[in-house]
């Protein structure tokens, strides 16, 4: 199945949404890590949520990079289908 331009469009929305809901999840995960390294002795809980917030951040990077990436080859089609053809007859 041939995807058009806008649902690519869309689809890079949907994950502009998927990345930006990891990138605040990775930011709670890593403050609750530190609250909890800093008031408490729970070093395992905060290595778990250090870990969870490293994850989420990576994924963002990937995502963000795979939008951009997107993003520019929709650009290029549509610059290459708004110029006139070479063999159409002006």
């Amino acid at each position: 199945m041939i995807e058009t331009p806008t649902e690519r469009l869309l689809g890079i929305q949907r994950l502009q949404r998927a990345g930006s809901i990891l990138l605040v999840l990775g930011v709670l995960a890593l403050l609750g890590g530190l609250w909890l390294l800093t008031t408490t002795h729970a070093g395992p809980l905060a290595g778990i949520a250090l870990a969870f917030a490293l994850i989420g951040a990576g994924i963002d990077r990937r995502l963000t990079a795979h939008r951009r990436r997107q993003r520019f080859d929709i650009e290029l089609e549509y610059e290459l289908l708004s110029r006139p053809s070479l063999t159409s007859n002006p």
